[in-house]
């Protein structure tokens, strides 16, 4: 895998072995930033569920400002904080539940721009980062949280954000836009 745009452009990423870990199509990833590549310069982005890092540090590649990384994996986090060092960047990269790490920035009063949510679709948890984090007022105004998630699956997302969703293949990516309301 690889950074496709950016000042990091072309630079090789490492990913979680085995089947624990999915990263996102090359083809999604694209069709993702090239809807958000006006929204990255000076953000600060979430990567709730980063296997690799790769989203987070796209966002970083194409001028985020502050990009967090999350994955309850251990050797995830560890390969995220190697491909931070290969890139350079000064990476926030935490390894806990992401209820808890929610909580964590929650009370820390970090506000987001950018929320990229890739759980393992065999459950809920994207639906209930969403919960978390627009209950607690977490997200800027005109942030966008991008979830993927399995294309047969429903959500029921809350009232004041605007939903677009886009098919890959067996995949969905369903992007938020929250209102300044909310």
């Amino acid at each position: 895998m690889r950074v496709i745009a950016g000042e990091l452009k072309g630079m090789k990423l490492k990913s979680p072995k085995g089947e624990g870990t999915r990263p996102t199509s090359g083809r999604a990833r694209e069709a993702i930033y090239s809807s958000l590549q006006f929204k990255l310069p000076g953000t600060v982005v979430l990567d709730l569920f980063s296997g690799s890092g790769a989203m987070g540090i796209e966002a970083a590649s194409r001028g985020a400002f502050r990009v967090i990384f999350n994955d309850s994996s251990k050797e995830a986090a560890r390969l995220i904080a190697e491909n931070c060092v290969k890139a350079r960047l000064n990476a926030e990269i935490h390894s806990m539940d992401y209820k808890q790490l929610l909580k964590k920035l929650a009370a820390e009063g970090v506000k987001l721009d950018i929320v990229f949510l890739d759980p393992p679709y065999a459950n809920r948890y994207g639906e209930g980062a969403i919960k978390i984090i627009l209950r607690n007022g977490m997200m800027n105004p005109g942030g966008v949280i991008v979830h993927e998630h399995l294309a047969d699956a429903k959500f029921d997302y809350p009232e004041g954000v605007e939903v677009k969703s886009k098919r890959y293949g067996n995949a969905a990516v369903d992007f938020l836009y929250v209102s300044p309301k909310t």
